[in-house]
């Protein structure tokens, strides 16, 4: 999932499943968010987090996040600079 909205995130993260990841485009501390800097694309807000989300991490392209680790263990370690 993908959400510009810190209401949205936390109502997500609430849902009743072990697994769960939403794309952000600002840090956060709930568990299901991963920051993706809105910086790193030269497009509206949104459509860079989807982008990114869907087109890029989804289909392989670029990965921001270890995809197993992730998925499987939870982790946020970012594989490039957020900054």
């Amino acid at each position: 999932m993908h959400t510009n909205a810190l209401e949205t995130l936390n109502q997500f993260d609430k849902l009743p499943f072990g697994k769960k990841v939403c794309f952000v485009p600002f840090p956060s501390d709930v568990d299901s968010a991963f920051y993706i800097n809105p910086k790193l694309y030269n497009k509206p807000i949104h459509s860079r987090v989807i982008e990114a989300m869907s087109i890029n991490f989804a289909y392989g392209h670029v990965f921001y996040y270890d995809p197993f680790d992730m998925l499987l263990y939870g982790k946020k370690t970012p594989l490039i600079d957020m900054d």
